[in-house]
């Protein structure tokens, strides 16, 4: 075919196709857009699900699923971080013979695990109800349990999923996760119209986790040989408790900039500003699935061709990260503003929700920019030193908070998780050593002037309005 005569359709799917198909930092590129969609999908789905379950839940059953959903995320911290990061660190360097071994220690080390936790939660469920729900006068018991499965099977299918990551299976992620939508809303709709209530509404969340989980083992079936392995085990367990209170610590620095603005911002301001970064923090969806495609390709070069392939693999895929990673930074700057001043009727704070987001996305991109030493630390086996940079990073957020809220006001938290990144830059490059370290001079300067500028147009517009 004459390539002058393609459609636009067709010439992304040929680009697409020489980008999946191309050299290691082209793949890792390839995939994480892949993992980045299946994201996108997967928090896509809960917002679809939302008029449904309004209209099938009573105010406090809405209040106590919203609270069914935080504490699932916090229990899944428990049951995947354990697990799901030693299995990307040993995968690439066990024999192939030995793979099924790792795979299913994990899975279900993980799965046992989490069921262990839930265990005791529903022994003593009656007291954690009295404690969490005080003023609650609904059947809630009932329910209580049922989400109990839900996390354990939630647990299951997202340790599968890190299976799929790890043997960088970007298309199976992603129709699993499409999967998992086609179960889930008809399922909510069935619920409303017969009127099942909360307990319904959990019953087809456990469906859905659950046929996901088993059309993954389908899939795989080959390679799920059921075996378990104590050696691997307590190897994976060793390597990954240190990664606990780092996640914690990691999960509490995303979230940093919404403590500190509670003590200095009107609810006006706080509610603008979450607008503002929850638009920004579209860019964290993109730099944990570089981290998924970025660590699985890396590893697996480091065990096949060694460290300087390795080390190459991810100076080339990062280089490419940042032109492709920079645009949505850029386009935040330049349409932001027409694009909140549709969203909200409140134009006094416009500039707020703008200048959040600006701010937020640009620090996630500061983030990225550390990821090659970060991964170099993994690789390394240094839990412990990875633990204390971030407790590090998270005392520099705090006190850039402190600093720049007297020079910009309270919008300056929007650009302090940003600086922070800018500042611990140096401290993990010198830490990490050789490894798939990479040289971003320019870049780091160009995009932390970008946060200064930012920070300064936001204060001009705040100070204007």
């Amino acid at each position: 075919m004459n390539p002058e005569k393609l459609n636009a359709g067709e010439k992304v799917r040929r680009s697409l196709a020489r980008l999946g198909e191309g050299n290691d930092s082209s793949v890792i590129i390839s995939n994480s857009l892949r993992f980045a969609l299946a994201s996108v999908l997967a928090q896509l789905f809960p917002l679809l699900s939302l008029p449904l379950m309004m209209r099938t839940l009573t105010a406090q059953e809405w209040g106590f699923y919203t609270i069914l959903v935080q504490t699932g995320s916090l229990m899944q911290v428990f049951g995947t971080t354990l697990f799901s990061q030693s299995l990307l660190h040993f995968y690439a360097a066990t024999d192939e013979a030995d793979r099924h071994k790792l795979i299913w220690t994990t899975v279900l080390g993980g799965a046992f695990t989490q069921a262990g936790l839930l265990g005791l939660l529903w022994i003593f469920r009656d007291s954690t109800i009295r404690a969490f729900f005080p003023n609650v006068d609904i059947p809630i018991d009932p329910a209580f349990t049922w989400a109990i499965f839900w996390w354990l099977f939630a647990t299951f299918r997202t340790l599968l999923m890190s299976v799929a990551k790890v043997q960088e299976r970007p298309w199976q992620v992603l129709q699993l996760t499409g999967l998992y939508g086609v179960i889930l809303l008809p399922g909510l709709g069935l619920v409303v119209w017969a009127d099942l209530g909360l307990v319904g509404a959990m019953q087809v969340l456990i469906a859905a986790e659950s046929i996901c989980a088993l059309v993954n083992i389908l899939l795989t079936s080959r390679e799920f040989k059921f075996s378990f392995d104590v050696k691997s085990l307590r190897r994976g367990v060793y390597f990954s408790l240190p990664l606990l209170p780092s996640s914690l610590m990691t999960s509490l620095l995303l979230n940093a900039d919404r403590i500190v603005l509670s003590r200095f911002a009107s609810l006006s301001f706080q509610g603008h500003y979450a607008l503002g970064s929850m638009v920004g923090s579209g860019m964290a969806v993109v730099v944990t699935s570089f981290w998924s495609s970025y660590s699985a390709r890396v590893l697996a070069v480091k065990s096949s061709h060694g460290i300087y392939s390795a080390a190459q693999t991810g100076k080339e895929a990062m280089h490419l990260g940042v032109k492709i990673l920079a645009l949505p930074v850029i386009g935040l700057c330049l349409v932001g503003w027409p694009l909140f001043y549709l969203i909200t009727n409140d134009h006094d704070q416009l500039a707020t929700a703008v200048a959040a987001s600006i701010g937020v996305a640009t620090g996630h991109f500061c983030r990225f920019l550390t990821l090659p030493a970060q991964h170099s630390l993994f690789m390394q086996s240094r839990t412990f030193t990875m633990l204390s940079l971030s407790a590090c990073t998270l005392a520099v957020m705090f006190i850039a908070s402190v600093v720049l809220i007297f020079v910009l006001g309270p919008i300056a938290v929007a650009f302090a998780f940003g600086t922070a990144h800018i500042l611990m830059a140096v401290p993990y490059y010198k830490t990490a050593g050789f490894g798939t370290h990479v040289d971003l001079p320019q870049s780091a300067i160009l995009y932390g002037g970008l946060v200064i500028a930012a920070a300064i147009v936001a204060a001009v517009m705040l100070s204007s309005s």
